[in-house]
This record gives C-alpha cells, sequence and structure tokens, in this order.
C-alpha cells in the first residue's frame, strides 16, 4: 500500500497558508484524493499483466510505456495542485503602480509639494513646473524650505532673508520675497533661522495666496509630519522629480506628510530649463513693486531697474559706387569752384 497521507485540507495549517497565497514547499505525502487515485489506477495497471491478445499492432513494450506516460501526467498533476494560489497567478500581469503621466499645469492646485533624491532634480522639477503655470500667464511663487536645495543658486539670488524669517513672523512675506529677473516668477528663498516652526506655514501661504495664483514649495525628502498638519485642509499636489514610479524615499514621505506624489519626469537640464522661460508667448504680468516696497524690513530698498538701452539706428544700405557717376559727380563740383572764382574775380 502507498504511504500517502489524506489529510482534510479545510483543517490543515499547510492548507491556510495556501489560500493565503504564502509559499510553502511541496509536500509529496500529502495529494488530492482524485489525483492520489489516479497515481494509485496508474501503478497498479504497471504490475497488471498486459492483456492477451493486445490490440492490432501493440506489442507488451508499447503497452508498458503508454502506462508509465499516464502515470508521469498524473504525477504532474498533483505538483501542480500542490503550488500555492499565489504562485499560480504570479504569471498574470497586474496594473495597479503604473507610473503616472500627470504633469503640474494638468492640475488646478494652488499649491505643490516637490521633492528629490538630490537638491539639483528638485531644482530642475521646479523649474519645469514653473513654465507650465506660466505659460497660461500665471504668476508664480517659488519657495525654498529645503536644508539643502539651494533655489536661490540657480537665479543668482540671496539666502539671507527669506522663509524662516517668515514663519517666525519677524519679516512679512513681500518684503523678502526677491524678482528672478524673469517677469512674473518670484523667488522666497531658505533663510537663515526659524525654519522649524512648520506650524506657521499655513499662515504664509494665506499672504502668498491673494498675490499669486501658484505656490511651488520644495522640501527634502525628510520633511517632518508637522509640515503635513500645516498642509492639511488644502488642495495640495505633491511630485517627485527624476523618478517614475515614486521611490521608497517618495513614498515614505508621502506617508509621513499624508500628500501622495507622483512622479515627474525630468525632460531637459537645468540650464535649459531656465533657458525656456524666455520662449514664453506672453509673460505674466509682474506684481506691482510699490506692493512690495510698502513691506520692506527696515534700511532694504528694491534695487531700481536697469534703463532700457539705447535704440541703436539701423545702419544704412551700402550702394555700389559707379565710376562714371563719380567722375560726373567731381566735374560738376570744379565746375562750381570754378564759377565762383570768376564771378567773385569779376
Amino acid at each position: 500500500m502507498m504511504g500517502f497521507a489524506f489529510l482534510d485540507p479545510r483543517t490543515s495549517a499547510m492548507d491556510d497558508a495556501v489560500r493565503r497565497g504564502v509559499h510553502t514547499p511541496p509536500d509529496f505525502r500529502r495529494l488530492p484524493a482524485s489525483v492520489t487515485r489516479s497515481v494509485i489506477a496508474a501503478g497498479g495497471l504497471a504490475v497488471v499483466p498486459a492483456p492477451n491478445p493486445l490490440p492490432h499492432g501493440w506489442t507488451p513494450g508499447l503497452a508498458a510505456i503508454a502506462i508509465a506516460v499516464l502515470a508521469l501526467l498524473a504525477i504532474g498533476t498533483a505538483l501542480l495542485q500542490l503550488r500555492p494560489a499565489g504562485r499560480r497567478r504570479s504569471g498574470r500581469v497586474r496594473h495597479q503602480g503604473r507610473p503616472s503621466f500627470r504633469r503640474p499645469g494638468d492640475t488646478l492646485a494652488p499649491v505643490h509639494l516637490i521633492s528629490a533624491a538630490e537638491g539639483p532634480h528638485a531644482i530642475q522639477g521646479v523649474i519645469e513646473s514653473v513654465r507650465e503655470f506660466m505659460f497660461r500667464g500665471e504668476r508664480v511663487l517659488m519657495i525654498d524650505a529645503g536644508r539643502r536645495i539651494g533655489l536661490h543658486e540657480a537665479f543668482g539670488r540671496d539666502a539671507r532673508w527669506g522663509f524662516g524669517e517668515c514663519l517666525q513672523g519677524t519679516l512679512p512675506l513681500l518684503g523678502v520675497i526677491q524678482e528672478t529677473g524673469y517677469s512674473g516668477l518670484y523667488l522666497l528663498a531658505r533663510g537663515s533661522t526659524g525654519a522649524e516652526t512648520w506650524s506657521a506655514l499655513g499662515r504664509l501661504l494665506d499672504d502668498a495666496a491673494p498675490h499669486f495664483t501658484r505656490v511651488i514649495l520644495v522640501v527634502d525628502p525628510g520633511c517632518p509630519h508637522v509640515a503635513g498638519d500645516a498642509l492639511r485642509g488644502r488642495v495640495v499636489e505633491g511630485w517627485w522629480a527624476g523618478s517614475v514610479p515614486v521611490p521608497r524615499a517618495g513614498q515614505a514621505l508621502a506617508e509621513r506628510i499624508g500628500i501622495k506624489f507622483h512622479g515627474l519626469t525630468l525632460r531637459s537640464t537645468i540650464e535649459d530649463a531656465i533657458e525656456a522661460l524666455l520662449d514664453l508667448p506672453t509673460p505674466p504680468a509682474p506684481l506691482p513693486r510699490a506692493v512690495i516696497a510698502e513691506q520692506l524690513p527696515p534700511g532694504v530698498r528694491l534695487l531700481p531697474k536697469a534703463p532700457p538701452e539705447p535704440a541703436v539706428p539701423p545702419l544704412p544700405d551700402v550702394v555700389d559706387w559707379n565710376l562714371a557717376v563719380g567722375e560726373r559727380l567731381r566735374f560738376l563740383a570744379w565746375a562750381r569752384r570754378l564759377n565762383e572764382s570768376t564771378s567773385g574775380a569779376v
């Protein structure tokens, strides 16, 4: 008698693991009853003498081979039945977690949160997002809320005052924003102190709302969960620059602050992205300088705008010189001088 143990699959721990999709090694002592009967029947046929006479064209050796093939098929079916359900479905194509091809310009959210594993990727993601908004004539404010991003360096600006002072309440928002050299685009640099008081981020966004249609906040991957508390209740879109789909670092940041991040594919270099800001069809309207000047810190004033360069008159067209015309002109000039000298002598 064969040594197979018939166990109830509804009560055994192994079958529970199989139903949950947990991988377990095959156990050849435990075969489904129907398959086990097939194996026993095939083994029994292998030892039963072949019927005599055999069908036409069959030999005892050919009959033994046929019985052995049937036995192998039965054993193969048994092994397939022992595979966990999760592994049997592993060959199916799963469509969950597909990368998103959305862009910041496709959304209506007024606040956008951008982060990346490296600072240059975050800066490039900000600039490419800015262009999509400015292309529609919107006025945009970029806020550098990261410790090691250095967004001001891309535009050649200063980081002495900015985000930290606004969170502390020591300086007003419009008093420390900087012009970037591109119409309708403004920068709030990192600042020097107070950047950990994230609870005041909501007030900062409220101050920016009347003057800017979009606010882009760039943060480090280690942004604390307090920032998510300050953004709760606002329409915010999160973007992870440089990676599609979002890697584990981006997923950890999303879980920490409670904002979903979409992968943002970078299309060019930082230099090309900045140069593309000059190709906008209609530059956005700049913020009135008088509004900014009213809230400047004591002893600080806006740099005067550079005077426009004087218009250069066009060069005259050069006409080819004709020798015959030149000789004629010289003759007329000589005749005129001769006439004047003759009339003076008389």
